[in-house]
């Protein structure tokens, strides 16, 4: 079997196997908190819709110019000036985030800016996530990618989702189970 075969095989596999959790989840464990599950759902999103702000492309520019770093036996110096990039990126997207309130103030009110704690972390880890897709697909590892954009979000939900749950079936208050839940997410993201 070639390697485009048993990458593409593999990664079918794991596309099977995000749908099945994703399914699962959606039909017999999800429906029990609905608002819960609303918030998990409202912070990843939300992450991911301002993750281009702080990565601009950077990941796609480890793609695009790897052959040539690594004719010149600096592939590693490529990986982390992205990450160095990336991380002044967002410190200065950070920034802004902060300053924004003073510009407009009814941003004060949104929703971004009360779980701000939650998606500025979640941010960056998904920033150097991005980095790290792209830098792992010079290598013809799609499936590593795959795993990544596809089957630990789900993990981090459902297993987020089921210890709130457990923690509130064990006489835990529902913002400690909330927070013990909400480190299990992080967690995930943060192996990532």
């Amino acid at each position: 079997m070639s390697v485009v075969a048993r990458q593409g095989f593999k990664y079918s596999i794991i596309g099977y196997i995000g749908f099945l959790l994703g399914t699962v989840s959606a039909i017999f464990i999800f429906p029990n908190d609905f608002e819960f599950y609303g918030k998990l759902r409202y912070i990843l999103p939300t992450a991911e819709m301002l993750v281009p702000f702080v990565v601009l492309g950077i990941s796609y520019s480890n793609v695009k110019f790897f052959h040539k770093v690594e004719k010149d036996g600096k592939k590693q110096n490529m990986l982390s000036l992205s990450l160095l990039t990336v991380f002044i990126n967002f410190i200065i997207f950070t920034a802004v985030f902060f300053i924004l309130p003073y510009f407009y103030p009814k941003f004060r009110h949104s929703e971004a800016w009360k779980i701000k704690e939650m998606i500025l972390p979640l941010i960056l880890i998904l920033s150097f996530c991005a980095i790290f897709n792209k830098y792992t697909s010079n290598y013809k590892r799609i499936v590593v990618s795959n795993i990544f954009d596809n089957l630990f979000p789900k993990i981090a939900n459902l297993g987020a989702f089921c210890l709130f749950f457990f923690a509130l079936s064990q006489n835990v208050t529902a913002s400690t189970s909330q927070i013990i839940a909400y480190a299990f997410f992080f967690g995930i993201f943060f192996l990532m």
